[in-house]
């Protein structure tokens, strides 16, 4: 489809409803709007306001929350995921203009952790756009968070202790530098390393193609 992005916003909408009935969607952007303020400009902001305090001092250590999730395609997971993958983006950018003033920063990776978040009652599925297309697969994606509850494999306190020794160099870490994205959980690492080892694949099987853009 061709889009004009200096259409005004009538013609605009009626592209999108025309896009709508193409490519069915259960999210709208209200809904990836609210996951991206919660998960991605909420810390971000909250950075911001930490940052003179931290440049002043010429020392600091920033985590952010990401989740192992953004090494794999989930369904259902879109908006949670987006919101993460734009940590992912935006954190290495912040980590090099930071770091002249002694701030270090970290993007942690957790796997499945024993926690409360796939409980019945917590766990919500609300998506604003119901599709009889996509009922199966909400249903395996529901019976897949009920099956996990209970059972992850993580121990919330140990990746908290995991962390806390991490940042001070303490304990198990004493002696290594905190890495720019720290994998949490045997599953975390395992998809951290599945997904990098898929990126050299395609490095070694597309270089000689790939390469050979340049003048």
């Amino acid at each position: 489809m061709e889009l004009d992005v200096t259409a005004p916003e009538d013609v605009l909408k009626k592209k999108a409803e025309e896009v709508d009935a193409a490519f069915f969607a259960e999210y709208d952007e209200a809904f990836l709007t609210k996951a991206l303020r919660n998960n991605a400009l909420g810390p971000l902001n909250l950075t911001r306001a930490f940052l003179p305090s931290m440049r002043a001092r010429s020392s600091g250590t920033i985590l952010f929350i990401s989740t192992y999730g953004v090494n794999f395609g989930s369904p259902g997971a879109s908006p949670y995921l987006a919101s993460k993958g734009l940590l992912e983006a935006l954190v290495p950018c912040l980590a090099s203009e930071v770091q002249p003033f002694g701030i270090r920063t970290c993007l942690v990776q957790p796997g499945l952790f024993r926690t409360k978040v796939f409980t019945s009652g917590n766990v919500q599925y609300r998506a604003p756009n119901k599709l009889p297309e996509y009922a199966a697969m909400n249903k395996l994606v529901k019976d897949g968070c009920s099956t996990m509850d209970g059972a992850q494999s993580g121990d919330p306190q140990k990746a908290a202790q995991t962390i806390f020794e991490a940042v001070r160099g303490e304990g198990r870490c004493a002696g290594r530098e905190l890495p720019d994205r720290l994998p949490l959980g045997e599953d975390a690492v395992q998809t951290f390393r599945d997904s990098s080892l898929a990126k050299v694949k395609i490095a070694d099987e597309w270089e000689s193609i790939s390469s050979s853009t340049g003048y």
